[in-house]
């Protein structure tokens, strides 16, 4: 069957852009490859680059992943991701539902921002103290612990008692002295031991067991809060995480579809 010069030259023009768009391919899939390196092995799921590990923490974003977010896996998911304002809201969203309160949520999610603290942790804490009731009070033998993060009224005899109760000001002064409980301890764990039996009785005699299995309720809680933040997140379709048998790997949060 003899074919019309039109459809030689539509052919032929077929054939000329596919070997362009090869070379240009060829050539992308090059540089992307130097890239990849610089982050370890990677897998492409879908429209996301997700690596195994990281080379270097500190590492020179090309162009080709200027719109990414790479996570240590020791890193907490919502407070990376709260840095990019095409996320906030559903990290409002999460934490409300947990709390039941947008009030307790944006209040708490703001202060530890503010004070470099995990939200996982923050949340935790505050579950572990209160459940989440901002009218929560325990009563010891000289003092009183109230609100979200039972703050105790020895320990803060410059509030009334109405800031106890006030969630602006319970989270704030709450997690204003828990980063300090940071930098006094050696680790989350001293950290969390100080903010609940006291420094003097931490550095002294050591943590009671009371409070140890308080801090346990509250690493646990943590465990369960980041598996379910992570799950919540992954529902966008903006984020792909790798997480491979009991080990966690780096997440890369890939933002092009949130910015577009």
């Amino acid at each position: 069957m003899r074919l019309s010069f039109k459809k030689i030259r539509t052919v032929f023009c077929a054939v000329i852009i596919f070997s362009v768009l090869s070379l240009f391919n060829a050539g992308t899939d090059s540089a992307l490859s130097e890239h990849v390196s610089w982050l370890g092995e990677a897998e492409l799921i879908g429209d996301y680059q997700v690596f195994s590990e990281i080379k270097e923490l500190d590492l020179y974003s090309p162009e080709s992943f200027a719109a990414t977010i790479v996570l240590s896996d020791n890193e907490d998911m919502g407070y990376a991701l709260y840095r990019d304002p095409s996320f906030r809201s559903e990290i409002y969203s999460f934490y409300t539902g947990i709390t039941g309160s947008s009030e307790i949520a944006s209040a708490v999610i703001e202060n530890a921002y503010k004070n470099g603290i995990s939200f996982t942790l923050a949340f935790s804490l505050m579950w572990a103290e209160s459940g989440f009731n901002p009218e929560a009070v325990n009563r010891n033998a000289s003092s009183i612990d109230r609100g979200l993060f039972q703050l105790n009224s020895k320990s803060f005899p410059e509030l009334r008692t109405a800031d106890f109760f006030n969630i602006q000001t319970n989270a704030a002064v709450g997690l204003s002295y828990l980063s300090y409980c940071l930098k006094q301890g050696e680790n989350e764990i001293v950290a969390l031991a100080i903010y609940n039996a006291g420094h003097n009785r931490v550095s002294g005699a050591g943590a009671p067991l009371m409070t140890l299995e308080h801090i346990s309720r509250i690493l646990n809680y943590r465990t369960e809060l980041e598996r379910n933040f992570e799950r919540y997140i992954s529902r966008s379709g903006k984020i792909r995480t790798d997480k491979k048998a009991e080990k966690n790997l780096i997440p890369v949060v890939d933002t092009r579809k949130a910015l577009k």
